[in-house]
Formats: C-alpha cells, sequence, structure tokens
C-alpha cells in the first residue's frame, strides 16, 4: 500500500444488516455522531461487492450483531487491507431462552459471533454486564458505548390525553415479561380510569399478531404465548401496531402515556440487556417504572419496582411527585445519555 493511500484513511464504513431500534441505537446513531464530530461515513450494501479502491479510505468497518452466512472472506479483504474492524455486541445471544419466540432463528445465527470476534480488533457493548459477558469470549479491547439517543429525534409535541395511561412498549421476546404486569393492570382497572396500551409487537391488531406468533413459536414460547392471551381477555387494552423505527418516537411521544412500564425478568440474557426502554418513555415524557433487575440499576432514569401495584398505584395517587420524578429522570438522562456528549468517546473507537 502506498504512502499516499495511508494518508487518505478518513472514512468509517457500516452496513445496513438487520435494521432495527437496536440497530438504530448501536450503529446508526453512532455513524451520525461520528459525522457531527466530522468523521466521514459510508453506508456498505451487503449485496454490492465493496469495489478494491474504497478500502483505501477506510479507516475502521462497523460490524453488528449475528448474521445467516459467513462474514469471513469480507473479514480478510478488510483485515488485508490494514481496515480497523470494530464488532457491537449489544445482545448476550448464547443466553436466549427457549420462550423467546425468535429463540431458533437466533441459535441458528449465533455461530456467526466467534466468527467475526476471532477479525475483531476491538469490540463495543452496551453495559458493563456485557463487557463481562464478552470477556469470556474475546480477550482484545473491549469499550462501553452506553445507547444514547439524538436529540433531534425527540422534538414531537405532546398531546393532552384523557385518563391515566400506562404503557408497555416492547417488541415480541418480551412476552414473558408483559405476562408478569397483566394481573396488576387488572386490578388498577377495577379501581382506576387506567387507560393500557401495548406497543409494539407487530400486526396491525392483537388477534392478527396472535395467530402468527402462535405458529412462528416453538413449545416453550407458544405456552407464554396461550398465557398472555388467557390474560389479555380479562383486561381492557388498545393496541399500537409495530412502526418502523424511524417514526417510533413520534408515536411513543404521542401516545402521552403518564407511566411507562419496564417489567424485565431476572434470567441470564435479560440481565445483559440495556435500560434503553426507560431512556425512550423518559424521553416521551412519561415516568419509567421498572423491574428491580440489573439492567436498571445502572441508569437513574425510572423508579425501580419490586411490588408492581402498590408503585404505580402511589404515582397515580400523587401527580406532583410523578412529575417530579419524572424530571428528575429526564435531567438525569440529558446529563448522561446524550449522544452528542459521546463523541469524543466513538472517536477514540473508530478513528484511527
Amino acid at each position: 500500500m502506498s504512502e499516499n493511500a495511508k494518508t487518505t484513511r478518513d472514512t468509517v464504513a457500516f452496513f445496513a444488516h438487520q435494521r432495527s431500534g437496536c440497530w438504530m441505537y448501536r450503529i446508526e446513531h453512532v455513524m451520525k455522531g461520528l459525522e457531527k464530530a466530522g468523521v466521514k461515513t459510508v453506508l456498505f450494501d451487503m449485496n454490492t461487492d465493496i469495489e478494491e479502491g474504497v478500502y483505501d479510505r477506510i479507516m475502521s468497518v462497523q460490524l453488528y450483531g449475528a448474521y445467516p452466512f459467513s462474514f469471513e472472506p469480507v473479514l480478510k479483504q478488510f483485515k488485508a487491507n490494514g481496515v480497523k474492524i470494530v464488532y457491537d455486541m449489544d445482545d448476550a445471544l448464547e443466553l436466549v431462552e427457549p420462550t423467546n419466540p425468535f429463540y431458533h432463528s437466533v441459535m441458528k445465527d449465533v455461530g456467526s459471533v466467534d466468527q467475526i470476534l476471532a477479525y475483531a480488533d476491538e469490540v463495543t457493548v452496551s453495559t458493563p454486564q456485557m463487557a463481562e459477558f464478552v470477556k469470556g469470549k474475546y480477550s482484545g479491547k473491549i469499550t462501553v458505548v452506553p445507547n444514547c439517543y439524538l436529540p433531534s429525534e425527540w422534538t414531537y409535541p405532546r398531546p393532552q390525553r384523557d385518563g391515566i395511561r400506562i404503557g408497555f412498549a416492547g417488541a415480541s421476546p418480551h412476552v414473558s415479561d408483559l405476562i408478569e404486569i397483566i394481573p396488576t393492570i387488572k386490578k388498577l382497572q377495577d379501581k382506576y380510569n387506567v387507560k393500557f396500551l401495548i406497543m409494539g409487537f407487530g400486526q396491525s391488531d392483537y388477534t392478527t399478531w396472535y395467530k402468527q406468533y402462535r405458529y412462528i413459536a416453538q413449545p416453550e414460547a407458544t405456552k407464554e404465548l396461550r398465557k398472555l392471551d388467557a390474560l389479555l381477555s380479562e383486561i381492557v387494552f388498545e393496541w399500537i401496531p409495530f412502526v418502523d423505527y424511524t417514526l417510533y418516537p413520534q408515536v411513543l411521544t404521542n401516545m402521552a402515556l403518564d407511566i411507562g412500564i419496564c417489567p424485565l425478568k431476572s434470567t441470564p440474557f435479560n440481565n445483559h440487556r440495556s435500560a434503553v426502554k426507560a431512556l425512550e418513555y423518559t424521553m416521551s415524557g412519561a415516568l419509567a417504572l421498572a423491574s428491580d433487575t440489573i439492567p436498571y440499576r445502572e441508569d437513574d432514569n425510572s423508579i425501580k419496582v419490586t411490588d408492581w401495584e402498590t408503585a404505580i398505584e402511589e404515582v397515580i395517587a400523587d401527580g406532583i411527585y410523578r412529575d417530579n420524578k419524572r424530571i428528575d429522570h429526564l435531567e438525569w438522562t440529558q446529563k448522561n445519555r446524550n449522544l452528542e456528549d459521546k463523541l469524543d468517546l466513538l472517536k477514540s473507537v473508530y478513528v484511527v
């Protein structure tokens, strides 16, 4: 490689594999942060060969998650061309439980994680717990880059709506967590004018979603789905379908939740998650209540809960307390989870 080629390395490359909310936080936000810091980025298409001359300007490349194919030929090319390989691990995929509807599809692809780790020059993770998990698999540099928000994405006006609005926003892998809260919602609806909203699981209506996932899920997950279905038949709820991650901040804000709940069972997989759900509720103007589990203890943007009925009743009864706690959480989030304050951290990872 010529000396001139070395001096032109000024760009970070990334791939648009499995675009989702997780990809948004771990990849898209990071790349936008680098751009704001004056670092060039380029998106590579999975289905297009990388032109040979492109390598001359790439100083590092970002990979993420598991892949349903071997990435080794591309990894070898990056290595041969002196490109730093950064691999982000946001989830401990090997620890996914059989009750997860996507368990078998995850297990099918999880072998690619070790393949990429064998070539990675640095690994980024979202929490200290994930850093400890990765240390058992990887001896190189590991950097904690917490999930952060972009201020420009949370500018939507929050409407006024009637009643006490309690919401659960999450994807289908959270079925077992949602089950934990439904009996409490039933008791609360017997006492108060509580509107319960479920957002993000999938199809345009609950019945369609349930019928589809009943056949996608394996036996362990199907049992959980049936349990959820029986519990939901006893309460009144509003179903908000899945939306593209680019619309998520607008939709969550427009739901105008008073309380956003983050029930999370303490399992090996869940204990390596982050508190991003509490961050989102907080940014939307809701008060976040979260299970007193490891991920939520790390961040001060939620009330930690062991008794859901008592905790929710307390914030329903005292509107001033609810507003003050929400403001406290917002101030902590703005101080600690604004991506624009992490630009030096990002540059330390990607700029070579």
